[in-house]
């Protein structure tokens, strides 16, 4: 630039050889007009063709001789924390100067919570899918939406959100008013510190409630370098990576424009929209001939007016990726973007790092990567989730609107390099990053993606929790079966550009069915839905991403998650086609809630046969039963009938006495008409809605209409469960009891007690094969003519002196019966008993 270079000789140096001519000065003024085809003056005395260009930080070619671009680098390194002014400028050009403030900062903690509030559409699915692992709905930036207090119950084998937040603290000569915090003796924080993100708009002048316009917008408007996910503009990045495409506006709703002069496209902003750009409106191609306030013009209008909210892309050249540089001075650039930076990125030379959406908020500060060492112990394990698999506007599970989709990601960065830059060493005596993009000590691993483990199964320092080789073994078929090499008890993140980074956790490892009922019959656990099947109690360790040392990490609060058991398993009597025949019926739900395995979801424990057949845990042994294939036995231990026929599959043996091996089918997946395999109503355990069940029949026929009494065995990876049914076949009758009092007139036998009543049999073996609906019943009235009072029966307090004096159903009297609800529930019970 001939104000700093002049003709006195002023030199840039060469590249590669001994004796080129040299550069007086450089026409134009910055290395962005160094192009093909241009001029460089008083090359020895004259002007001389550009021959070619090597990027922004690279050289020129000029008489076939190759010049860098004048480049100067400091790095400045702190390791305390505070202010710094960074001044620049040419020897003897006073007017080059250029400043910086850089803000040091310590951690001021890590705060952990669950994200509730979404789930994925298919379960658990793996992150290795990429059209299967995205949860919903999207865009959760609203953190106030989380669990309040830090807990949660959760579907055993269901993955929860875990979101974790870092701030950073500094002081300066300006004090915050904000006072000491000495709650943690291991983390003293002083008086009038700055607290990072949060506190970024106020140290632009404020004010600091979101949306808000003031000081910070008018004085100091390069503060707005990122746009918010809940910007209301419509700003988001067409794909993670923000390669091809921008969303940088949308079609106003009540629109009646169609791009000409006369009749405008209203639309969000025009921030972004200059003449000359090239756009598409939806997916049709345009040319902008202008764009004022929220007044679009285009060469070539349409004919009628788009639809409001109709999506305005604009082509992006370069990706977005972070860190923030301060190349990009946000408002220099024609599309609302910064100026470009440099990078290695993807084989492109520069790229995007700031985008202002015109409020300067939280979501503005550019927050350095800490190290984040998460650990969930106690049951379960957590895994990678993606930074796009979480925050994206769209239909979950799509591609990207820059790939013909519907996708579109307001959160940026998605990627960022690590360290910043490369000048910058990833690799530091007793730390470093765990990450190079640049190369500068190894291989180029490229730019980071945010939350991406660097580390699996141990902390930042390398170290991890003590697994013994059975839970090493069940871990390895865990990540095998949903494909997912993430799947540990320890991982190491980066937290992204707003100090947020998130894992998944899910309970289905280290399960604890010490809560469940053990069988009787057949000694395995027998869960129901609700039952607490273990805790995970997950913390984050904060540390600095270099030189790590001097200052501690700082461990975050924990958040814990009961896991909780969303299956069932039971067995009822249903009538066959004559009395002579009935049907003995096993229902089954899974721990996960399943009976068919959702598409695309990963179930470790199914309990439809089918599936459950492309599991194996048996080489885990007794801790998994040795992972029998889910199926039932059936088995008339004692009276009249024969077994003829299965619900398919299975044996009968000769004597017609027991079936074994029968596997399940779901109710949603058969169609009798097809199949010809028989189905029944849903147990009464069912949810209201449900619309599939696990079932497996046997049918019983005794011609002299007598008692049978049959054993069914479910063989399950929590053990082995049993159920003892007696069959009358002269008569039994149901009762349909609904939400909340049903009045019936007991036919059954006389004086049964109440409790062998409601459970369908029992040591009186007064009502044999009768169902079993104790779980459903909270309370039964009866009315004693004699002394003129209402006598109660309370299933939960059979074991409280006084507290039941209903002790026995008298036939021909009526009852008042309650149940849980919300959906009715059949009573089947024996007649006939003498």
């Amino acid at each position: 630039d001939p104000s700093s270079l002049d003709s006195s000789g002023a030199t840039c140096p060469f590249i590669g050889q001994t004796t080129p001519p040299t550069i007086q000065y450089i026409k134009g003024g910055g290395p962005g007009n160094f192009i093909p085809g241009g001029t460089v003056d008083q090359i020895n005395g004259s002007d001389e063709a550009v021959a070619g260009v090597t990027g922004l930080s690279g050289s020129v070619t000029v008489e076939g001789y190759q010049y860098p671009v004048c480049t100067s680098v400091a790095v400045f390194e702190s390791e305390d924390q505070g202010q710094v002014d960074i001044e620049a400028f040419i020897t003897d050009a006073p007017a080059s100067k250029v400043a910086w403030v850089v803000y040091y900062m310590k951690i001021e903690r890590v705060n952990l919570s669950l994200v509730t509030q979404v789930s994925k559409p298919a379960h658990n699915s793996s992150s290795r899918d990429p059209f299967l692992r995205d949860w919903a709905p999207g865009n959760p930036w609203d953190a106030s939406k989380d669990d309040a207090d830090g807990s949660a119950e959760w579907n055993v084998s269901k993955d929860i959100l875990v979101r974790g937040r870092v701030s950073g603290w500094f002081t300066n000569s300006n004090p915050s008013g904000r006072p000491a915090d000495t709650s943690n003796p291991l983390n003293v924080l002083p008086a009038n510190r700055w607290v990072m993100p949060n506190d970024w708009p106020l140290l632009a002048g404020g004010p600091d409630g979101e949306e808000a316009y003031g000081t910070a917008e008018q004085f100091r408007p390069y503060y707005d370098i990122m746009i918010a996910p809940n910007n209301v503009l419509g700003l988001a990045l067409a794909s993670p990576d923000g390669l091809g495409l921008n969303l940088v506006a949308v079609v106003a709703a009540g629109n009646t424009g169609v791009g000409s002069a006369t009749s405008p496209i209203i639309v969000s902003t025009c921030a972004s929209l200059q003449a000359g750009d090239s756009i598409l409106i939806g997916t049709t191609p345009k040319i902008v001939s202008g764009c004022t306030g929220t007044a679009l013009v285009i060469t070539a209008p349409f004919g009628t007016p788009p639809a409001a909210g109709t999506p305005i892309f604009e082509t992006s050249g370069t990706p977005f990726v972070g860190p923030y540089s301060a190349l990009d001075i946000v408002g220099l650039s024609k599309d609302g973007f910064g100026t470009t930076a440099p990078t290695s990125l993807f084989g492109s030379t520069v790229r995007d790092t700031a985008w202002r959406d015109f409020d300067v908020d939280w979501w503005d500060a550019p927050m350095p990567p800490a190290i984040l060492s998460v650990a969930l112990r106690g049951t379960g394990f957590i895994k990678v989730v993606l930074k796009d698999e979480v925050y994206y506007l769209g239909t979950p599970n799509t591609p990207s609107a820059a790939a013909g989709g519907t996708q579109v990601y307001p959160n940026p960065y998605y990627w960022s390099e690590i360290p910043e830059s490369p000048w910058i060493s990833a690799v530091a005596a007793g730390g470093g990053f765990l990450w190079d993009s640049w190369g500068t000590n190894g291989p180029a691993m490229g730019p980071y993606q945010f939350w991406r483990p660097v580390r699996v199964g141990v902390n930042s320092a390398g170290i991890g929790e003590a697994l013994s080789g059975t839970d090493q073994a069940e871990l390895a078929i865990i990540r095998n079966a949903y494909g997912d090499p993430t799947i540990a008890r320890d991982l190491v993140v980066f937290s992204d550009n707003h100090g947020e980074f998130m894992v998944a956790a899910n309970g289905d490892f280290k399960t604890d069915l010490s809560a469940c009922a053990t069988n009787a019959l057949a000694g395995g656990k027998h869960c129901k839905p609700g039952d607490k099947v273990g805790r995970a109690t997950i913390t984050a360790t904060a540390d600095y991403p270099d030189f790590r040392g001097k200052h501690f990490p700082v461990l975050s609060n924990a958040v814990t998650v009961d896991w909780t058991w969303g299956g069932y398993k039971d067995v009822s009597i249903q009538p066959g086609e004559t009395d002579q025949f009935v049907y003995v019926v096993f229902h089954a739900l899974d721990r996960d809630g399943f009976c068919s395995v959702p598409s695309g979801a990963v179930s470790l424990h199914p309990v439809l046969s089918s599936a459950d057949a492309t599991n194996d845990f048996s080489s885990l042994g007794a801790r998994y039963n040795g992972d029998p294939v889910e199926n039932v036995d059936f088995l008339i231990d004692s009276g009249d009938g024969i077994i003829i026929a299965t619900s398919g599959g299975g044996s009968i043996n000769d004597g017609r006495r027991f079936a074994t091996g029968v596997p399940t089918f779901s109710v949603a997946a058969n169609n009798p008409a097809v199949s010809g395999i028989k189905e029944f109503p849903l147990s009464p355990l069912a949810a209201a809605g449900q619309a599939d069940e696990c079932q497996a029949w046997i049918k019983i026929s005794n011609s002299l209409l007598g008692v049978t009494n049959v054993l069914t065995i479910a063989k399950d990876d929590e053990g082995n469960i049993g159920f003892d049914r007696v069959i009358d076949f002269s008569s039994t009758m149901s009762y349909t009891l609904t939400f909340r009092w049903s009045l019936i007139t007991w036919a059954g036998a006389n004086d049964i007690p109440v409790m062998d009543a409601i459970k369908g049999t029992g040591s009186s073996g007064k009502n044999p094969g009768g169902n079993d609906i104790s779980a459903s019943v909270t309370a039964i009235y009866g009315w004693n003519a004699a002394a003129q009072q209402w006598l109660g029966f309370f299933p939960s307090g059979v074991n409280v002196p006084g507290a039941n004096d209903l002790t026995v159903l008298k036939t021909g009297e009526a009852y008042w019966i309650a149940i849980t609800g919300p959906s009715s529930v059949t009573w089947t019970i024996a007649t006939n008993i003498n």
